[in-house]
């Protein structure tokens, strides 16, 4: 495990051979690149893999002091009231939150750096780093190998909807938690419909659990990973 920064972006590395493919990382929100480092020796691949875990750009005022992460500011009291008021769609539906694009570029120039470094790059994130993976993958098909999506939703909907009118050329891989009070299970499931409508193959898995990854995840997105490195 090494610490870099690239693209003005600190990064977490567990690497692997040279010519390796390679994954980037995107945790969720409030925490940091540490959060998910474990995927590194946690999920099993069958072809060695370099690790690429990103941290957000901004600290999150309230759990700073533990280093706490954000891609984006939300705003949590509309956020419950949303969920409350059964309008989570409408939350993250238009909305573009400060600082999305420039984050969103800055995630871009990172995949066109490792491009050049490896063969196949995959892309994956966690909630809030499901959203920014998402969005920066389906703006740029060509870069990424697959898209891993754990407990990912719909952000800024009408640009995620003009990305994928264009053809797809990756997997997706995505989970979703049955009982998850942070982003609803229906949104989960309406983001996979809307991507398998769209000629996206869908890996998809529901758990018994909430706003979380657990090992059989793990185990099922190791599974993904090696079968697209086999085959792309």
């Amino acid at each position: 495990m090494k610490f870099s920064q690239i693209a003005g972006l600190d990064i977490i590395e567990i690497e692997a051979p040279p010519g390796a493919d390679a994954i980037v990382v995107l945790h969720g929100y409030g925490a940091d690149y540490r959060d998910l480092a474990a995927f590194g020796v946690e999920i099993p691949v069958e072809r060695p893999i370099h690790w690429y875990f990103v941290n957000a750009p901004f600290a999150h005022e309230e759990l700073k002091l533990f280093g706490g992460r954000m891609w984006f500011d939300i705003d949590m009291n509309g956020l419950q009231r949303a969920l409350a008021e059964d309008r989570f769609a409408e939350f993250f539906a238009h909305q573009i939150p400060e600082h999305f694009y420039e984050v969103a570029d800055q995630l871009e120039r990172l995949m066109l750096k490792l491009k050049e470094q490896h063969a196949k790059l995959f892309m994956g994130g966690f909630s809030q780093g499901a959203m920014m993976a998402g969005f920066v993958s389906f703006k740029c098909p060509s870069l990424v190998a697959g898209l891993m999506l754990f407990s990912a939703t719909f952000i800024a909907e009408d640009i995620w909807k003009k990305c994928l009118n264009s053809p797809p050329h990756f997997p997706v891989f995505q989970s979703h938690g049955n009982s998850d009070p942070v982003l609803p299970l229906k949104e989960g499931r309406r983001l996979k419909d809307y991507l398998e409508s769209h000629g996206f193959v869908v890996d998809y898995h529901e758990f018994s659990g909430g706003h979380q990854i657990p090992i059989e995840i793990m185990e099922r997105a190791g599974d993904f990973i090696s079968k697209y490195q086999r085959r792309l």
